[in-house]
């Protein structure tokens, strides 16, 4: 496990350096840089976590008794495995400059990583085997066997044809209808009807399923979507930038900026974050207010607290709030409430069809 958490921090600290946003000594990074960066770090330290992890990495055998003395007595030479895994990637043995690093670029620690991922599985675990315990309950034990309808009495070959509607599980059995003379038909007749009218109110379910399916795709993907506009200025709308008349912004609860074609057409706030997944990273940009994430498909500043710039995600922020998995299981259960609620359909048809069959006789 520790492996995986190596590489998310190592690769938050690219994703961080590549965006400018870490210090001047980490940016152009050196192992003079690194122990310096090291000093002013702790002498901002908020937690004895800090004090811990300094003392792990620089005196381990507690020599000093003081953690800005054993920086600065540390032997740069010491530093170079953690130089050349952030510079070329190669390969660290312990585990000590890594949670260093992580300290360094305010990366969770990995006791706090660790109990996040395995709460994180031991949730998706429990969802999957609910999800589970619920598909195997669907069938119907209660369902009535199946009827085999003889029609007798006709003087043709047809009079002597069995027809059997088939329901999967339990044994046909037989009843004996005798034709209705009074009108010149039989049971079965009306029987093959409702049979008939079942089936097509089983593919009017599905295909009002899949329309409405298709609709939501076009609402989303192509007409609840920012337009081009000839007006001077726009506004935030929730979503995405509108454009508006600059003189006509009385109603307007957002503020109304001056024209700008490319933010009016590229950048949309993403409603459902966790459809994010890693490919995500380098092309959506988030902000942080008070603790509440936001995500957006494009850079530049926050369509309403103007005074935030956005941040590009990182691998950090994107495990931490969002879930693909969690929007896979969503996604899931859906699916299976839709297939249950069109199995309940069809039984409550069928019963209601037999029903009528028996009473006619």
């Amino acid at each position: 496990m520790f492996e995986d958490y190596k590489l998310e921090v190592r690769n938050s600290y690219l994703e961080m350096k590549a965006s400018y946003l870490l210090s001047d000594n980490l940016q152009r990074l050196t192992r003079a840089r690194l122990r310096r960066e090291c000093l002013n770090k702790f002498s901002k330290r908020t937690s004895k976590i800090n004090d811990r992890t300094v003392q792990a990495f620089f005196d381990p055998l507690n020599q000093y008794n003081d953690a800005i003395r054993s920086i600065e007595k540390f032997d740069l030479e010491k530093f170079r495995p953690l130089e050349s895994f952030l510079v070329k990637g190669t390969s660290i043995r312990d585990e000590e400059p890594v949670k260093l690093l992580a300290w360094l670029i305010d990366f969770e620690s990995y006791d706090d990583w660790k109990e996040r991922k395995l709460k994180l599985e031991a949730d998706e675990n429990e969802d999957v085997t609910e999800l589970t315990e619920a598909g195997e309950n669907q069938t119907d034990p209660s369902q009535d066997p199946p009827v085999v309808v003889v029609v007798l009495g006709q003087e043709d070959a047809a009079a002597n044809e069995v027809d059997v509607l088939i329901d999967k599980g339990g044994k046909p059995e037989e009843e004996i209808i005798e034709p209705d003379t009074s009108t010149g038909t039989s049971v079965l007749t009306d029987t093959v009807k409702s049979s008939i009218s079942l089936k097509w109110v089983l593919f009017g379910s599905i295909v009002v399923l899949l329309i409405g399916g298709a609709a939501s795709l076009l609402w989303e993907n192509i007409l609840d979507r920012p337009t081009p506009t000839p007006d001077k200025c726009m506004y935030w709308a929730g979503e995405y930038y509108k454009g508006i008349a600059c003189d006509k912004n009385n109603n307007i609860s957002t503020p109304v900026v001056q024209m700008d074609r490319n933010k009016l057409m590229h950048l949309t706030k993403i409603t459902v974050p966790d459809t994010l997944t890693k490919n995500a990273i380098g092309k959506v940009w988030y902000s942080n207010i008070k603790g509440h994430h936001e995500f957006f498909s494009d850079s530049g500043m926050h369509p309403v607290d103007t005074a935030k710039r956005l941040r590009p995600l990182t691998a950090y922020i994107l495990f931490k709030y969002t879930s693909y998995h969690r929007y896979q299981l969503t996604r899931l259960v859906w699916g299976i409430s839709i297939i249950s609620v069109i199995v309940l359909l069809v039984v409550l048809i069928r019963k209601e069809v037999k029903k009528k069959s028996l009473t006619a006789v």
